[in-house]
């Protein structure tokens, strides 16, 4: 299944979610050539990505996903891979919900505040009224 080859393709585990491990500023290592693989995976048709979106949406929690948003090549290839390309709509809400709490670290760091800028062009109009409100 996909939800089992992205951490293989990626290199990276999941991890727990607790603040701890956030906190400690360790830097994140990807594959880049898995890295690459996804994004171009992200952007086939519906019939042959959706279970590739879901499976990464689903297997990386909030600690995860911030530390990949504040990463040059996850920032690049994975989070753009989701916010621009064809599974926008779906992977906008899901990263939105899960990244909410660390949306104003990311909007304050150097590599973090793409992510913040491309999730806020994704949103529809009513989140990105609450996005705007925080």
């Amino acid at each position: 299944s996909a939800k089992g080859c992205i951490p293989l393709l990626l290199g990276l585990t999941a991890s727990g979610d607790d603040e701890e491990a956030y906190s400690s500023g360790e830097r994140l290592t990807l594959n880049a050539a898995g890295a690459r693989t996804l994004f171009h995976i992200f952007q086939f048709t519906e019939r042959l990505r959706s279970d590739w979106v879901n499976g990464f949406l689903s297997l990386y929690g909030t600690n995860d996903l911030a530390k990949i948003a504040n990463d040059g090549l996850g920032s690049r290839c994975i989070m753009d891979g989701l916010l621009d390309g064809p599974a926008k709509e779906v992977a906008s809400k899901s990263l939105y919900s899960k990244l909410f709490n660390r949306l104003p670290f990311l909007a304050a760091e150097r590599v973090g505040h793409h992510v913040v800028m491309k999730l806020f062009h994704a949103l529809p109009y009513d989140e990105k009224a609450v996005m705007s409100a925080e």
